[in-house]
């Protein structure tokens, strides 16, 4: 059997598995932690096995209760159960190329749950300081933005991390890449602003409503359940960040002129 100590944001995950490919990519994801991290055990703990399902066929996740009063969340690769504590994961994927989302999935439900913050479909990139992300669905520019943003550091190119808990709301490097990889910044930046992406033949903003900020969060959230009590803490998340955070859309052409819009 092979342990792997992981750290995903600020958190200390254990992830056990069988399978030599999947630890190996587990190292690969993950940056281990510090020694400091190591003596304090671990938050949250991943029992990860292959041998389950199908290939992937689409992104419809099924929900159902579990047997000991968690919740279980399975695709046609993947199947995640999760504990009434919201602290141990069962595992379940086709094959390697499931790992990703059956994490994002568990982890994701985790963050809801105790109201810590979400992922969100978005790249993330630090200037001054400061982090900004640029939500969008596939292919709406999310790399792009990424990509034409060198040399700021990037937090997230696909799916970023966001802390609401506490008095600011923050961002912190995400190790769910498509293409850039992470490089285990452990620093939370504080979030200026959110810009949900347009590509268009102009640059430039539009200040959305609050009404329109929810929506905007709500339709980028990677979030399943059928759980009224976690849909209010949803719902409570979103509306701390768009009360602290200013929600824009960003019109913007393939190069780096945004930059010089958005500051």
């Amino acid at each position: 059997m092979f342990r792997y100590f992981a750290i995903i944001g600020e958190h200390r995950v254990v992830m056990t598995t069988s399978s030599g490919g999947i630890y190996t990519r587990l190292c690969q994801l993950f940056p281990p932690p510090s020694e400091g991290e190591r003596r304090q055990g671990a938050e949250f703990r991943f029992d990860i096995e292959v041998g389950y399902g199908e290939p992937f066929d689409r992104h419809d996740v099924r929900i159902a209760d579990g047997s000991d009063g968690g919740v279980v969340f399975a695709r046609s690769d993947y199947r995640v159960k999760l504990d009434a504590g919201f602290a141990v994961a069962d595992l379940r994927l086709h094959d390697e190329q499931a790992l990703m989302h059956a994490i994002v999935n568990a982890y994701g439900a985790i963050l809801i749950h105790r109201e810590w913050g979400f992922l969100l479909q978005a790249s993330c990139l630090v200037d001054r300081n400061q982090g900004y992300l640029f939500a969008g669905k596939a292919g709406s520019g999310k790399s792009t933005v990424a990509d034409l943003s060198f040399p700021r550091p990037v937090l997230a190119d696909e799916i970023a991390l966001v802390r609401v808990r506490g008095e600011a709301i923050a961002v912190g490097d995400s190790p769910f890449r498509s293409a850039i990889r992470s490089k285990g910044d452990p620093v939370f930046y504080p979030l200026r602003a959110l810009y949900v992406l347009e590509p268009s033949l102009r640059v430039g903003q539009v200040q959305l409503k609050q009404s329109e900020s929810m929506l905007a969060v709500l339709d980028h959230l990677f979030f399943w359940s059928r759980d009224n009590r976690e849909a209010l803490k949803l719902l409570r998340l979103c509306k701390e960040l768009t009360r602290k955070v200013p929600v824009r859309r960003l019109y913007f052409q393939k190069n780096n002129l945004f930059w010089d819009a958005i500051r």
